[in-house]
């Protein structure tokens, strides 16, 4: 997520954390129904406190109104065989072998390779994070013209038959000539929480009918049962340093937004249990993380 964007995400949780003394209700993700109504009610009273949060909401919800919308399907790789559907993307710490310049790629970690394909990862990304700034703007700033974008926008990623992006990463960051997608491929979907967070505000705008909300929700129900069961998936979970995070965070967050409370559980407690007495020493190090170039 872009600095600028990521703003609207934390202006969200600053605002939310004033009020957080007026509601006991659990926040559902980034905050809870209960103090996105306090907040929109203050800024309709003109809260002088919100001007400066809402100048910037404002610009980077118009900005996204020039943009988009995306799909996997505009933008697909050269030469690899990969179905128009699939999002598809190449590791970025692997280059091609100057010993072997027509062989497997080689690791140099730390070092990206400019020339990789990462049209999908980019795409999907601006994507969510403009998902969020219309669904603030929708439901904070009562305008149409972002709900209506952020309808345009979901509908081409998720749900439109020519367009949508099918609910699986089986061909994330590929490593030519030797696999066509691994586990690592999870963490590009991380600004996906983002986009939940503005499909909720624009449900809760009342600016999405039944067949959008009941689309993108069972897009993520089939999205996160493939994080949970495929071998791929699996394999991020155990992979046991900040991927094995993001893909925690992940399904927290889709169980959360599509009401699977078995599997909300179970991220909470392999947080509670794997995550955190495995990955952060007594001393406060994390080994996995430390032995990496950055």
């Amino acid at each position: 997520m872009h600095r600028r964007e990521f703003f609207a995400a934390a202006t969200l949780l600053t605002a939310a954390s004033r009020l957080r003394g007026e509601t006991n209700q659990k926040r559902p993700l980034l905050l809870s129904s209960d103090e996105a109504h306090a907040i929109r009610e203050a800024i309709r009273a003109k809260d002088p406190k919100y001007g400066d949060d809402l100048s910037e909401l404002r610009s980077l919800a118009d900005g996204a109104l020039e943009k988009g919308p995306w799909s996997v399907t505009f933008s697909r790789p050269a030469g690899i065989d990969v179905p128009p559907h699939e999002y598809y993307s190449e590791g970025p710490y692997w280059w091609p072998d100057p010993k072997n310049p027509n062989g497997p790629y080689i690791r140099k970690d730390g070092e990206r390779n400019p020339g990789r394909f990462d049209d999908n990862h980019r795409d999907v990304g601006v994507m969510s994070s403009s998902v969020l700034s219309l669904g603030m703007a929708a439901y904070f700033l009562s305008d149409e013209r972002y709900a209506a974008h952020a309808r345009k926008v979901l509908s081409t990623w998720f749900l439109d038959p020519a367009t949508r992006m099918n609910p699986n990463l089986e061909f994330g960051q590929a490593v030519r000539g030797i696999n066509s997608g691994r586990g690592t491929g999870l963490i590009d979907t991380v600004s996906l929480i983002h986009a939940t967070q503005g499909i909720v505000l624009l449900e809760q705008a009342g600016k999405l009918d039944e067949p959008l909300k009941n689309g993108l929700r069972q897009w993520y129900s089939e999205f996160l049962q493939w994080m949970t069961t495929s071998k791929k998936g699996v394999d991020e979970k155990k992979s046991g340093n900040n991927h094995a995070t993001w893909w925690t965070a992940q399904v927290a967050a889709y169980a959360t937004f599509v009401n699977d409370t078995a599997v909300q559980k179970m991220a909470w407690n392999h947080y509670r249990t794997v995550l955190v007495p495995a990955q952060i020493q007594r001393n406060s190090s994390c080994p996995r993380e430390e032995a990496r170039t950055q």
